[in-house]
């Protein structure tokens, strides 16, 4: 019997991202306006609980600009209140490393 050889495997290296449950995901929630200042509260996950130690509050000073930004997300602040915040997304937090 004759050995056959074997025809080489045609492969391409992907990377594969489960949106349905994403082990890591990042928050920045609205908290408020006091004058000119804008605070939020910056939150990290991972697999479904918060770290504590990765759970930072920040305030951004409008009269410096309206573009706000933290760890890779930025943001245009249209209008905000003490309450709700008009605002368009201008880049959203870069993925984790795989």
């Amino acid at each position: 019997m004759l050995a056959e050889r074997a025809k080489p495997i045609n492969f391409e290296n992907t990377t594969y991202i489960d949106r349905s449950a994403p082990g890591f995901y990042q928050e920045l929630i609205y908290n408020g306006r006091t004058g000119d200042a804008v605070r939020f509260l910056y939150r990290e996950f991972a697999n479904d609980m918060a770290r504590p130690a990765f759970s930072q509050d920040v305030q951004y000073d409008l009269r410096e600009g309206s573009t706000v930004g933290f760890k890779g997300a930025r943001i245009e602040v249209l209008d905000a209140t003490n309450v709700n915040i008009k605002y368009r997304v201008l880049s959203h937090f870069p993925l984790p490393p795989q």
